[in-house]
């Protein structure tokens, strides 16, 4: 699905990534940090979609599924998006 406005810095969030999922994965291949895990339950209620502008760097944009590139949603500075799922470190 296409998102417009990515940037150095920003995170993307992948759903069901198969064969590149972190289980398969060379994870010190390239020394790159390891990547959080957030999981969402099933049941979570999709979020209203917020007007679209730049996010600010670092922070996370995630596309729901569906929308087209529409409704991003910003997270907090801690990684946490509106209903208080995130990397809780």
């Amino acid at each position: 699905m296409p998102v417009p406005d990515l940037r150095a810095g920003d995170r993307v969030v992948f759903s069901l990534a198969g064969a590149y999922a972190w289980n398969i994965s060379h994870h010190d291949f390239l020394m790159h940090p390891r990547p959080g895990f957030h999981f969402l339950s099933a049941g979570t209620p999709a979020p209203e979609p917020l007007a679209r502008g730049p996010a600010p760097a670092g922070r996370v944009r995630r596309a729901r599924v569906g929308s087209g590139g529409r409704g991003l949603e910003p997270a907090d500075a801690a990684g946490r998006d509106a209903s208080g799922h995130g990397q809780g470190r």
